[in-house]
């Protein structure tokens, strides 16, 4: 919990993100990207999928279908 509460921190110091509280539940805030925040996010994503690229091309196929499988089942618990 206080690895994401510094990091929303720090995405909130860049402005790249706005926090909004819940009307309903004072426990809940609605994170929202801001357009800078957008725009960082779409200038990651494909360096995140290069290095990503680079670190699957490192392992053989079975290997390879190995990790991403498990990723897969990481994914869905979320």
């Amino acid at each position: 919990k206080t690895k994401v509460s510094r990091a929303v921190a720090e995405l909130e110091r860049r402005r790249w993100l706005t926090r909004a509280p819940d009307e309903s539940d004072r426990r809940v805030e609605h994170l929202t990207l801001t357009k800078a925040g957008l725009a960082a996010y779409r200038e990651m994503v494909p360096l995140a999928k290069a290095f990503e690229s680079q670190l699957l091309a490192r392992l053989d196929l079975s290997d390879r279908s190995l990790i991403l499988a498990a990723i897969a089942k990481l994914e869905a618990q979320f």
